[in-house]
């Protein structure tokens, strides 16, 4: 990230009001409080795994990622708003495939959530063509943000609901996303 862009950026953020910054916030709590629905007692999402509680942990870390320009703020297509909430998401899908990592060794999920089945891994018999088969997709939906989101959404076993929730689409949307990835998987990444 060049100079200009940083200057840009951090001239954005100085403009930001006490009271937006607050609703900015509530509005990235909520958003985070809906993905961990009931996951932060115990496990990856834990105080004792963060050391702080989950929402907290995972807002701040994503407005440091933007101070720091960690992390670039595209703001000709996203609200800050937006974009907290895109980071805290990443850092809750990294955080959650590190622990299970931690736990299990290497983890793979097949099915993609609960009422969006598509046993896309099925036809694969040896971890290797799997993990290809991720890396394809990984690198498909780096593309398409909508697309990109709904990928990390069904990685942590959101239903497509809370899914829907969290991206302020209507359910019929989430659908298609399903029917999207699909596609693009069976003929990008599985056509070879």
């Amino acid at each position: 990230m060049d100079y200009l862009r940083k200057r840009e950026i951090q001239r954005r953020l100085e403009l930001l009001t006490d009271k937006e910054w607050k609703d900015i916030c509530d509005r990235c709590k909520k958003a985070i409080n809906t993905r961990l629905y009931n996951k932060t007692e115990w496990g990856a999402h834990s105080i004792k795994e963060l050391g702080a509680p989950a929402v907290d942990h995972y807002l701040n870390t994503s407005i440091e990622k933007i101070y720091s320009f960690q992390r670039d703020w595209k703001f000709e297509d996203r609200t800050i708003t937006e974009e907290l909430i895109r980071i805290s998401n990443s850092l809750i899908s990294h955080q959650l495939e590190a622990y299970k990592s931690r736990i299990n060794g290497k983890y793979i999920e097949v099915d993609l959530n609960d009422d969006l089945r598509y046993k896309i891994f099925d036809d694969i018999e040896d971890d290797k063509h799997i993990d290809e088969l991720i890396n394809c997709i990984e690198n498909l939906v780096k593309e398409d943000g909508d697309l990109e989101f709904y990928w990390e959404a069904i990685k942590d076993r959101m239903k497509s609901r809370e899914i829907a929730v969290l991206m302020e689409k209507p359910i019929n949307r989430i659908y298609k996303l399903n029917d999207k990835l699909i596609y693009q998987a069976k003929t990008k990444c599985l056509a070879n």
